[in-house]
Order: C-alpha cells, then sequence, then structure tokens
C-alpha cells in the first residue's frame, strides 16, 4: 500500500491518474466532495486532499468508495465511523460519515480547475469564513462522462418517486456555472436539463431532468451506482421499479402506491402479508400509527432509544420500498439533567393502514390491543415484536405490551396458545404495561418460529 502511495505521490501531472479515477473525483467534486489546499505556517499553500462526506444513511456507499480508493493508494485503510453532526440552524442533530485522500501534488491542478480565490462580494454575502470558492471548470465537458454524472447524482442528486423525474443540486454554482453545465451535459452525454428555482433564494437553482430524460439518464449512469443508490432511480435493492406514475404498484412485491391517485382508500387485505405482518408486530412493541384526518393515509414512525437496532430497521423499511432513505433523525432529549439519544423515521402513507389504526386505537386515540388478534397475529409479527420488546432471563422469554385490560390480555394468551401452542403467564405493572412470561419450553419453541424474520444484530433477545 505504502508503494502504491509513493508512485501516486511521484505523478506531477493530473492526466497521468487513472481515468477512472479523475471521473471519480470530477463527480464527487460536483456533488458534496472538497478540494481542500490548506497552508503551513509560512502561508504556502499545501498540497490538495479531497474530502469525501455523506450523511450516516449512506454509509455503505461511502465505505465502497473509500475502500476503493485505499486499494489503489490514494487513501488509509482505517475503518469508517459515524459521527453526529449538529445543525445549529435548525438545532438537530444528524449523522455524518467522511474520510480524506493523502496530499497530491497531481491534485492541485483539480483545485486550480474547480475553485476560485474567494473575493469582497462573496464574504459580503457571507461566505467571508472561505478563502477558496467552488466553481464549473470552463472545460467541464473534457471531464464530464456518465461515471462522473454517477458519482455527482450519487452525491447530490434526487429522485421524485411519483413524478419519474430527477434532480441535481447545485444552488451553490452562478447562472454562468450552470450553462457550462447544462452544456456539457447535452453535448457530452445527451441529457437535456431545466433550472427548477430553490425555494429559500430565488436566485438559487437546481438543475431538473425531466421525466422525458430520466430513462437515458438513467441507464447511463446505472453501471456506475452502488447498490444501496438505486433508489435514487426509483428501483429497490433487487433493481425492481418502485413506484409508476398514478397506478397503484403491487403490493404483494414491494407495498408502495401513488399518495396523489385518486383511486378509493385501500382494503386491508390489500396490503402485502409480510407488510401487514410487519406494521402489526412494531404496532405490538414500540411502534406507532399516526392519523391526522380522516382523508388522509396513515404514516406509520417508529421511535427508539436502542440506536443500532434503530437503523436494522429502517433499512429494512427502506429496501422494502416501505420507507425513504432520507427519512432518519437523530435527536437529543434530556429528563431530569440525563441526556439521551434517540431516533425516529415515518414510513411512507398508505390509506390501507386506516383499518390497522382501527385495530389498535380507541376514539381517543389510545393505544389498544385488538380483540381479533386470531387471523392477525404471524410468525412475522411475533420476531418484530420480541426484537422490539422482548428480553431473556435465564431461561424464560419476557414480552412487554403496553395494554392492562384483562380481556384483551386473556385474549392474547389464548391466541399465542391456539396458533403457535406457547405458554404463557402475564403480570400487570403499575404503568400500564404487561410482560409475558413464557415457559421454557415454549421459549425454546418461540425461537424457532422467529429466527428466521430476525435482524442478526438482535439474536441476543433470544
Amino acid at each position: 500500500m505504502e508503494d502504491k502511495k509513493r508512485s501516486l505521490q511521484s505523478l506531477t501531472k493530473l492526466e497521468q491518474h487513472d481515468p477512472t479515477i479523475i471521473s471519480i473525483f470530477v463527480g464527487c467534486l460536483l456533488g458534496d466532495a472538497s478540494a481542500i489546499r490548506s497552508k503551513t505556517k509560512t502561508g504556502a499553500l499545501k498540497n490538495t486532499i479531497i474530502k469525501f462526506a455523506q450523511s450516516g444513511i449512506h454509509y455503505d456507499y461511502l465505505c465502497s468508495l473509500k475502500d476503493l480508493l485505499a486499494t489503489r493508494g490514494y487513501t488509509n485503510t482505517n475503518e469508517l465511523t459515524i459521527q453526529n453532526f449538529i445543525d445549529k440552524r435548525g438545532q438537530k442533530i444528524y449523522t455524518m460519515t467522511r474520510f480524506a485522500t493523502y496530499s497530491f501534488v497531481s491534485l492541485n491542478e483539480l483545485h486550480t480547475l474547480f475553485y476560485r480565490p474567494a473575493t469582497e462580494e462573496d464574504r459580503a454575502n457571507g461566505r467571508g469564513n472561505e478563502r477558496f470558492i467552488k466553481k464549473i471548470p470552463n472545460t467541464i465537458n473534457e471531464y464530464l462522462n456518465a461515471q462522473a454524472l454517477a458519482h455527482w447524482y450519487m452525491d447530490d442528486g434526487s429522485f421524485h418517486i411519483y413524478h419519474g423525474t430527477g434532480l441535481l443540486a447545485t444552488h451553490a454554482f452562478s447562472n454562468e456555472d450552470l450553462d457550462l453545465l447544462q452544456t456539457a451535459l447535452y453535448s457530452q452525454l445527451n441529457i437535456k436539463t431545466n433550472r427548477h428555482k430553490g425555494t429559500k433564494k430565488k436566485e438559487q437553482f437546481a438543475l431538473y431532468i425531466p421525466k422525458g430524460e430520466f430513462a437515458s439518464f438513467a441507464q447511463q449512469i446505472k453501471p456506475y451506482m452502488h447498490q444501496s443508490m438505486y433508489y435514487k432511480l426509483g428501483l429497490d435493492v433487487n433493481e425492481q421499479p418502485l413506484s409508476l406514475r398514478k397506478t397503484v404498484i403491487d403490493l404483494s412485491s414491494i407495498s408502495l402506491i401513488n399518495l396523489n391517485s385518486k383511486k378509493p382508500a385501500l382494503r386491508l387485505d390489500s396490503l402485502s402479508p409480510m407488510f401487514k405482518s410487519v406494521c402489526v408486530g412494531l404496532s405490538l412493541g414500540s411502534g406507532s400509527i399516526e392519523r391526522k384526518n380522516k382523508a388522509s393515509a396513515l404514516r406509520f414512525y417508529y421511535t427508539s432509544d436502542t440506536i443500532e437496532y434503530a437503523k436494522l430497521l429502517h433499512k429494512f423499511l427502506v429496501n422494502h420500498g416501505w420507507c425513504k432513505p432520507n427519512a432518519l433523525f437523530i435527536k437529543t432529549r434530556t429528563i431530569k439533567k440525563t441526556s439521551f439519544q434517540f431516533i425516529r423515521f415515518n414510513s411512507l402513507s398508505f390509506s390501507a393502514l386506516n383499518q390497522i389504526y382501527d385495530l389498535f386505537y380507541d376514539v381517543e386515540k389510545k393505544k389498544r390491543l385488538p380483540t381479533d388478534l386470531e387471523t392477525l397475529l404471524t410468525d412475522v409479527c411475533l420476531g418484530f415484536w420480541v426484537m422490539e420488546r422482548g428480553i431473556l432471563k435465564g431461561c424464560q422469554l419476557h414480552l412487554q405490551i403496553f395494554e392492562k385490560e384483562e380481556t384483551r390480555l386473556f385474549n392474547l394468551k389464548k391466541v399465542l396458545k391456539k396458533n403457535f401452542n406457547l405458554d404463557c403467564e402475564y403480570k400487570t405493572s403499575k404503568k400500564a404495561l404487561t410482560t409475558f412470561i413464557f415457559t421454557e419450553e415454549s421459549t425454546k419453541e418461540f425461537e424457532k418460529l422467529v429466527r428466521p424474520h430476525l435482524f442478526i444484530d438482535v439474536f441476543k433477545k433470544i
């Protein structure tokens, strides 16, 4: 690895690097990456490093990028870590993962291409802390190819799931820069784009990829996309479509519906059996369902102080097309001078979940245990329930539930026996939490039922 690093440090020109690496650097610099030249104690500029940063939910993508660069000698082989980032503007805590290349004299050319010295006008516009301002090279058409575009889109692109269109965030660039980008996209890749005004500052624009152009756009960049980023092409990890304009997709495969559709609300049985079981299992645990008004679809959300499990759950829902990848929020709560973190995220909205809401909530919006669990409770439900509220004490499984009404609790006990031949007793605490305690023999049987549905990291629950 050191030999590769020394070989790269001997290069003096950008063109001496592998074209694949140049395309990656160019694409990422069009996105969130930065080319940085810090100063020495004497004021001279050091050689250039490239810094990469992404939200924690894009950890897999950034890991693959770092591994590629590390094997070529551009960076170290240390494992990436996820750190908290405080956005002071919104007083929110986000996760962030980042890494940087080694410094190379040959990358100074990239810095010159993509940066200009900050002016007094820049400082007057609130960019006084920046010595250099990112710009688009006049020769961008020489560097913009399908691979560079793929990394640009993975870094700073988004997909509108219901319209089938894409967006490239270019709000930091000037109108002259956008002219260069749009010209290069059309001349090099035959992709036409439009400008969309930013919502906060009207003088800022994003590049919009119309529906008619998106198929060609996606076809060209997909070979270079990381699998975890397929959702930005409207695909799940199995390369199946996430959504179609004004249609309801087969919920037995990915369970996504178009919320703008004017079709009547879906019945409960039009949800896929898997998604229905997941919702019921999470509702038995810590999950909740929101219903803002009678006409709206439901929004299922989950909160947990168990950060790692919540991340696994979010990834599971995203992979099935039931949740947006960017819906994950990590926040800090302080109770009695003690601070702790928690994760909150929402699923997509489904009209069909109205009936699940009616099963689990009374007219006062208080959570309750459904009476007809015999037809709802499956081994998948039990799996998510135990991941949410299960704990193994000795040889006995303890499962907590929110209910305290004797009739409903006794009914659940009967269903567990009838459906799964599981024997248990229950105890209710003063906090309206009831613990179901399974016998040693039933605990072993419970394990056989739910193990295929557990996330590997929570096997310790059983």
